[in-house]
Formats: C-alpha cells, sequence, structure tokens
C-alpha cells in the first residue's frame, strides 16, 4: 500500500509538471495569431516521424525528457519506454517499467485543439498496475488502479460487466488492421 501511495503521489506530480509546457505553449499562443509562437523558453518545432500524420515535437521530447529524469531520481532502477524513443527499448516487462506519451495525440497539440493527453502506464513484472490518461486542457484525470477500480478524477467510475466479443462496442484505428510494424495486425484482422 506504500508503494502504491509513492506511485500515485509521483504519477499526479510529474502530471502536473509535465502539463505546465504543453500549458504554457498555449496559453502564449492564445495571444498571438502567427504560425510560430515564442514564449519565454518554447518555440515549437514540428517534425514528421513516420508520415505527415505523425508528428513529434520539441515538447513531446522535452517532456519525455523530464519525466524520465524524474522517475530516475526517484528510482533508477525503474526502465521507461518513452513513446518519442527518450526512454530504453527493455526486451521484457520484468521490473518496473513506466511507458509513457507526453502528449497523445500529438496532431491536435500542433493543430491548436483540445482533445491531447498526457498518458502514463506503471507495469510491475508484465503485469499492468497503473494507468493514468490527463487531459491537460479540461485538467480531467482518468486513473486505474490494479484490484481497485477506475476513476475520474475524484469519482469512482462505474465498473464494466464483462460480455461476449460479439455484444461489444470496438473502436479501433484504421491502421491497426492493415500491415504496420508497430503492431501485428493480424491478430486484430482476426476480431
Amino acid at each position: 500500500d506504500t508503494d502504491k501511495k509513492i506511485f500515485f503521489t509521483l504519477i499526479l506530480v510529474l502530471i502536473v509538471f509535465g502539463i505546465g509546457r504543453a500549458y504554457a505553449y498555449f496559453s502564449a499562443q492564445s495571444e498571438t495569431s502567427t504560425e510560430t509562437v515564442t514564449t519565454a523558453t518554447y518555440d515549437l518545432e514540428v517534425e514528421t516521424k513516420s508520415s505527415a500524420n505523425d508528428l513529434v515535437t520539441n515538447i513531446d521530447r522535452e517532456t519525455e525528457l523530464f519525466f524520465i529524469k524524474k522517475i530516475q531520481a526517484f528510482n533508477p532502477s525503474h526502465r521507461i519506454i518513452g513513446e518519442e524513443g527518450m526512454g530504453e527499448r527493455p526486451d521484457s516487462l520484468d521490473g518496473v517499467v513506466w511507458i509513457i506519451d507526453p502528449i497523445d495525440g500529438t496532431m491536435n497539440f500542433v493543430k491548436q485543439h483540445r482533445h491531447f493527453m498526457i498518458t502514463i502506464g506503471v507495469y510491475i513484472d508484465g503485469v499492468g498496475k497503473l494507468g493514468y490518461i490527463f487531459d491537460v486542457m479540461r485538467e480531467d484525470l482518468f486513473y486505474a488502479i490494479a484490484g481497485e477500480g477506475a476513476w475520474y478524477n475524484d469519482s469512482p467510475m462505474r465498473k464494466l460487466q464483462p460480455l461476449k466479443i460479439e455484444e461489444a462496442v470496438i473502436g479501433i484505428n484504421a491502421s491497426w488492421v492493415t500491415p504496420n510494424p508497430k503492431i501485428n495486425h493480424e491478430k486484430l484482422i482476426e476480431l
């Protein structure tokens, strides 16, 4: 229980400080109409990764590095997988492994929409234990703790009841069922 409290506190601290980077950029962006915004510390630099729709910014990378440094200071034995490649590439999920996407929805971030998140997952010995999704602009936190349930901010979410896959509503990205080097699309086609 003490470990859960420590993890929970650390993740909240990371999220609060991490959102500062995105929020500072957006605050400055709303005050000007120019394409590139310069604030005291932020120039937005946008690059493509695998395609024109797969973007990364310097804010993504800086925020991911921020998370990595704070987690390593907390416990250097914890391993970190980062969406932007700033973390490690572990060959297993043994021990404590953090999975971080510092700006989930970078296209929305770049286009100044409100729908981007900070997402963090923590696995312990290959089992998902903690998951956090923070809506930066709305300041809404969705989180789940294995065995304890899920919450929206401070309110517990209704527990879902098991049902057959034939009765489920499932939404997926179309790229998940076409040849894709990041996932085994054949498994998803079977569904």
